[in-house]
């Protein structure tokens, strides 16, 4: 702990970290440069914000049976922007669930899962 303080410390009076290539590091680094590994992630792939939205409730919904969508036009129509696209389909009913323009009611619907373990995604239009 007082080591990364220390160095915390060094960096904070304007030291500059050591380039790459030097350190006690550096052996593995060149080594794996030689042997051609990747030193970092590969590229991200670029998505629109409604299909991150869809893949994150997808993975969501799929790892955990006690998760359920909830909000108006979630189901059938797949969400005012398509957001739900595909889940109603996927789930079913009793997972992607429509609800009428009463934000307060399933809100509290949300809140009353939550109190029994379960756990509600809320689609508010706007």
């Amino acid at each position: 702990m007082a080591a990364a303080a220390a160095a915390l410390r060094h960096l904070a009076l304007g030291a500059r970290l050591a380039p790459h290539g030097s350190g006690p590091r550096a052996p593995l680094q060149r080594l794996q440069q030689r042997r051609g590994l990747r030193l970092s992630a590969p590229a991200a792939i670029q998505v629109t914000v409604r299909d991150a939205l869809n893949q994150a409730l997808d993975e969501e919904l799929e790892r955990d049976e006690r998760v359920f969508l909830l909000g108006e036009e979630v189901a059938q129509y797949d969400g005012a922007y398509k957001i739900s696209r595909g889940l109603w389909k996927k789930y079913g009913d009793k997972r992607v669930i429509d609800t009428p323009i009463s934000e307060m009611g399933f809100a509290g619907i949300a809140v009353g899962a939550a109190m029994v373990c379960t756990f509600a995604f809320l689609y508010f239009w706007f």
